[in-house]
């Protein structure tokens, strides 16, 4: 059965000028590619997932709330 794997990742610290953008991608069996993003690239790609039926975490930094984590991941087979 064939698949394809998506996974982004946003960290966002103190500012959005200060940010760590990463998305993942498999697709059937082959390597898994990484990609860095700027922040808007990111945060459009986020919502057009979660469009598609992703599952979106957020998670902020429970010593400053400045800083945030949020995890986009997307499973199909086709």
């Amino acid at each position: 059965m064939k698949y394809i794997y998506m996974s982004l990742t946003i960290t966002v610290y103190s500012n959005r000028y200060s940010t760590d953008c990463n998305f993942y991608e498999a697709v059937d069996d082959g390597e898994m590619t990484r990609r860095h993003l700027t922040y808007a690239e990111a945060q459009k790609l986020q919502w057009e997932l979660v469009k598609a039926g992703a599952t979106r975490t957020f998670h902020p930094n429970m010593f400053n709330n400045a800083i945030s984590h949020i995890e986009i991941g997307y499973w199909m087979r086709h």
